[in-house]
């Protein structure tokens, strides 16, 4: 009989349960058989049914595996088939009774053999001649590869040997026994010979598809035409040839135009330039237009100025101020100098202004504009001869 000791609560209810759910008798059971909510040991409560008049269960879960506490766990974390959210019970086997480690309780893994690698028939092997790691007594698996992934011809799942060529000996470049791209009967790694036709005679494979993989439609296997546009008219992104995304705008999901710009003028690579070098606008860092040119198909170059030093929007300066040889209204450039390189204070790189004198007013020989040498002009005079 289950008795455990109660020495918590002295107080009991009118069915003789203290706080704690123990019975008189020290038991979770009183003598009709029920636990302080009513429940047989069976799980069935003194109304008939596995659940009590709130809707619970034996153990608080509801019909639809909901505990009292609103989760589909147990203020111990189980649901209510006894298992984790990892899948594992109070004991920590899962529902196949394995534990974390592939092993179930008597110390076997799911094909039969123990941490030792010894099968329950008694021998290394299972029934059918394989180990513990999958390989039968020649070392190869039930898929006919061995340890070093190769079946007994000498070729990977892929279908390669050791030198990466294919069964009918091309390489994953399409080289025959890395020499030449056509065997020795004269066709290459898809059956086409040199000038086009397919060994079934046809400019075609058996699939319909001819050495550059288009259908006599002129479509690839993925539905795109030679210019990577589908039978929609949309490209591999979704655009069209007019640069309208599917979704009725000339941007996609992400943000991206048809070349893969934001709107900040940044490559989904992260940079203002595509992989060929071209900026949002098709220019190159030589300024050279994707068209050849020096002038986009507007007539305005790189920096958005057409021939006669207009911008494109309509005025002399550009939208951070600059005219088209990159002077502000007032005739200094982003780094402070005018044309002639003086800065706004009226000093050029060196640190002289327009006459030659420095900021503290002396000249490249260290003359003032008075013509006294700066080291005569620190010389203080001589008391003694006054």
């Amino acid at each position: 009989m289950e008795k455990q000791v109660n020495a918590t609560s002295e107080v009991h209810d009118e069915r003789e349960f203290d706080l704690n759910g123990f019975c008189r008798n020290g038991s979770r059971y009183n003598a009709e058989g029920y636990d302080q909510r009513g429940f047989r040991r069976n799980g069935i409560h003194r109304n008939g049914t596995p659940y009590d008049a709130e809707g619970y269960d034996q153990n608080g879960f509801d019909r639809n595996g909901i505990h009292r506490n609103r989760t589909r766990y147990d203020d111990e974390g189980y649901d209510r088939e006894g298992y984790n959210s990892f899948g594992y019970d109070r004991s920590g086997y899962d529902r196949d009774g394995f534990d974390p480690s592939g092993y179930n309780c008597e110390g076997y893994d799911r094909r039969g053999f123990n941490r030792k690698g010894l099968h329950r028939n008694r021998t290394w092997r299972d029934d059918e001649g394989f180990d513990c790691k999958g390989f039968d007594c020649e070392g190869y698996d039930r898929e006919g590869f061995n340890r070093d992934g190769y079946d007994r011809e000498g070729y990977d799942r892929e279908g390669f040997d050791r030198w990466e060529r294919d069964r009918r000996g091309f390489s994953l470049f399409g080289n025959y026994r890395h020499r030449t791209p056509y065997d020795n009967e004269g066709y290459d790694k898809r059956s086409f010979d040199s000038k086009g036709i397919h060994r079934n005679g046809t400019p075609y494979d058996d699939e319909g598809y001819d050495r550059r993989g288009y259908d006599r439609e002129g479509y690839d296997r993925n539905g795109f035409d030679r210019k990577g546009y589908d039978r929609d008219g949309y490209d591999r992104r979704g655009f069209n040839r007019e640069g309208t995304h599917r979704n009725g705008t000339r941007r996609d999901a992400e943000g991206y135009d048809q070349r893969g710009f934001d709107s900040k003028g940044i490559h989904r690579n992260g940079t203002r330039r595509d992989a060929e070098g071209y900026d949002q606008r098709g220019f190159s860092w030589a300024g050279i237009h994707r068209n050849g040119t020096r002038r986009d198909a507007e007539g305005y170059d790189w920096k958005g100025f057409d021939q006669e030093g207009i911008h494109r929007n309509e005025t002399p300066y550009d939208d951070e101020g600059y005219d088209r040889e990159g002077y502000d209204r007032e005739g200094y450039d982003p780094w402070g100098r005018d044309h002639e390189g003086y800065d706004r204070e009226g000093f050029d790189n060196n640190g002289y202004d327009r006459e030659g004198f420095d900021r503290r007013g002396y000249d490249r020989e260290g003359f003032d504009r008075r013509g006294i040498h700066y080291l005569l002009a620190s010389r203080k005079p001589d008391s003694s001869k006054n």
